[in-house]
């Protein structure tokens, strides 16, 4: 089977026609694609179908790392605010349970979309024989977009923590004097 650039596109399309994120940048992966190799080389066909996949990969990474920052954010503000209107106790450890739980399932959502989309790209990757080396590209920025979420999620969770903390030292905790 001899494949060209538009052919390993239209395939990826297909195959990834249930991934709308990809399937939708995959339609255009023919004239957004820079060469991997060479700025004065065209990129051949397996060569831009990484690039693509590991761009698809960078940007769900970025994603979720802008929503757990954001969430974070959110929660340490509302603790703040609760505080500083002498929220009772309970109410303060229930809104850091809340944040803590929204920034455990941002992170799984993540992880689940990225491995998908790795999944696809690897499938496809090897339906076509593309090089080991290809798909050890992917499976590289696979690793380094989950690494990326998990150092976001503890960050972001440390700092509801935190919050959680700051907001406790103001309280009279029974037992305490």
């Amino acid at each position: 089977m001899f494949l060209t650039a538009s052919s390993i596109v239209r395939l990826l399309f297909g195959a990834f026609a249930s991934t709308p994120l990809l399937a939708g940048a995959v339609a255009t992966a023919t004239f957004s694609a820079a060469p991997v190799a060479h700025a004065t080389e065209d990129p051949g066909p397996i060569q831009m179908v990484v690039q693509h996949c590991v761009e698809q990969i960078a940007t769900s990474a970025e994603r979720t790392r802008n929503l757990l920052e954001a969430r974070a954010a959110f929660g340490v503000q509302r603790i703040g605010n609760l505080d500083a209107n002498d929220a009772p106790v309970p109410v303060l450890i229930g809104t850091a349970r809340e944040a803590q739980s929204d920034l455990d399932e941002i992170a799984s959502d993540g992880t689940r979309r990225i491995n998908r989309l790795a999944f696809n790209c690897v499938q496809f990757l090897h339906s076509v024989d593309a090089p080991q080396q290809a798909i050890q590209i992917v499976l590289n920025a696979r690793s380094a977009a989950l690494a990326s979420i998990e150092a976001k999620h503890r960050q972001s969770k440390r700092a509801v923590r935190q919050a959680l903390r700051d907001a406790l030292e103001d309280e009279d905790l029974p037992g305490g004097d």
